[in-house]
C-alpha cells in the first residue's frame, strides 16, 4: 500500500522519533507523588454528539469490521498527515482524495485542538473535491501508556511534563498521549475521537504497555 507523508515546508525539524524516545523513557519511569506535582488527566472540554460512532483500534492488532460494512483490511490509498499544513491546498486536496488519512501528533500538530482544526479544514477539502465525508476514514494515532491505577497514571503524566520542561522539547508529548489505567484507556480513546472529529483512534502502546494489547483489543471490540 503506497503511503505518502505530508509535511509542511516550515515545520520544525525535530524528529518525531527523538520526541517519542524521550517521552517513552519518562513514561516507563514511575516516581513517587512527592517528587513531582500531579497533573490533571487529559479530558475533553467540548464533544460532538455522543451517538456519533467511533472506532478504537490497537496498533498491530486485527482491525475491527466497520458498522458501515466497508472492508478496512483491504489495501487502500492512505496518506499520513503529520503537520498542521492548513494553508497548503495541494497537500490537503491529496489527503481529501485518499481512502484513509492517518493523522499523527507532531511538533506542528501538538494537541487535540490542533487536530480538531485540521479535521475541520480537511472536511472542507473533501467536499471541495466532490466526495462525501464518509468516503474518507480519518485515523488518529496516539501513543498510549497503561498505568497500574489512577495514582500511577498521575505520576507518569507528571514525570512526562517534568522531562519536557528540562529537555527543551519543541512539543509536549504529555499533551497528546493517553496515560490511564487499562480499564479507562478505551473510554479516553473514545472521548479523544469525539473531541477531534476523527473516525478512529489507533492506540500505539508504548514499552511494557504492549503487554495489554490483547485485553485492550477485546475491550475496544466490546465498546
Amino acid at each position: 500500500m503506497a503511503q505518502h507523508v505530508l509535511t509542511h515546508p516550515h515545520a520544525h525539524r525535530q524528529t518525531r522519533r527523538t520526541a517519542r524516545r524521550t517521552a517513552a523513557d519518562a513514561a516507563r519511569a514511575p516516581r513517587s507523588a512527592d517528587e513531582v506535582a500531579t497533573l490533571t488527566p487529559w479530558t475533553t472540554t467540548t464533544e460532538p454528539a455522543a451517538d456519533v460512532p467511533v472506532v478504537i483500534e490497537v496498533v498491530g492488532a486485527p482491525l475491527r469490521t466497520a458498522a458501515d460494512g466497508r472492508d478496512h483490511d483491504r489495501p487502500r490509498a492512505e496518506v499520513v498527515v503529520a503537520s498542521a499544513a492548513l494553508d497548503d491546498v495541494e497537500l490537503l486536496r491529496s489527503a481529501a482524495r485518499a481512502d484513509t488519512v492517518r493523522i499523527r501528533f507532531s511538533a506542528a500538530l501538538p494537541n487535540a485542538t490542533a487536530v480538531r482544526t485540521l479535521v475541520a479544514v480537511l472536511e472542507g477539502h473533501v467536499l471541495a473535491v466532490g466526495r462525501r465525508r464518509e468516503d474518507v476514514r480519518l485515523v488518529l494515532e496516539v501513543e498510549t501508556v497503561v498505568a497500574r491505577d489512577e495514582a500511577d497514571a498521575a505520576r507518569r503524566r507528571s514525570w512526562l511534563a517534568h522531562v519536557e520542561a528540562f529537555a527543551g522539547a519543541s512539543w509536549a508529548p504529555s499533551a497528546s498521549w493517553v496515560v490511564a489505567p487499562r480499564e479507562r484507556v478505551v473510554a479516553d480513546g473514545v472521548a479523544l475521537a469525539r473531541h477531534t472529529g476523527v473516525d478512529v483512534v489507533a492506540l500505539a502502546l508504548v514499552g511494557s504497555s504492549r503487554g495489554h494489547a490483547e485485553q485492550l483489543s477485546a475491550a475496544a471490540l466490546a465498546a
